[in-house]
């Protein structure tokens, strides 16, 4: 045989796992609206992260100790970063796991032996715990953001005299 000979390959039938189609498709097509949401968040963080950084210096440099105001602040500036970062993370946990459940029915969509079920229901509990992770998160925020206010209401008292 010739090395410019050509070959003709015989078509083969393959069996594609329907359930696996239908994790690959449903979540596959929502990929795009989830890069920009993680895309969005990540650069909000990377601001907020900044900003908290100028935040803490600056009431680092007014005296936790002599203003219980500036503490106030300080602690609630704390919360809502940690808070926050909490939420953060829930978010690219949640994009990891669609990555690794889509990845999983891809590889499955040739296998007659491929069952998706475990991967949704672990994929569900994952979710859940998503769920509570932000929702409290938020609540703390907004919490925190509603208590600021009152923050202003306190007597500023001017530092001890050292005499």
């Amino acid at each position: 045989m010739s090395p410019h000979a050509s070959t003709a390959l015989a078509p083969r039938s393959v069996e594609v796992n329907d359930f696996a189609l239908t994790v690959s498709l449903y979540f596959a097509s929502s990929g795009s609206q989830s890069s920009i949401q993680l895309l969005v968040a990540s650069l909000s963080f990377g601001i907020l992260t900044a900003l908290v950084t100028v935040a803490i210096i600056f009431l680092v440099r007014q005296g936790l100790r002599s203003r219980i105001s500036v503490a106030f602040l300080f602690l609630s500036t704390l919360l809502l970063y940690s808070s926050t970062s909490i939420y953060m993370c829930a978010l690219v946990w949640y994009r990891l796991r669609v990555s690794q459940l889509v990845l999983d029915a891809t590889n499955g969509l040739t296998s007659t032996a491929y069952d998706a079920s475990g991967d949704v229901a672990s994929f569900e509990h994952v979710v859940e715990i998503q769920s509570w992770m932000m929702t409290m998160t938020t609540g703390t925020n907004v919490s925190t953001l509603l208590c600021s206010p009152i923050l202003f209401l306190i007597p500023t008292c001017p530092p001890p005299s050292r005499s």
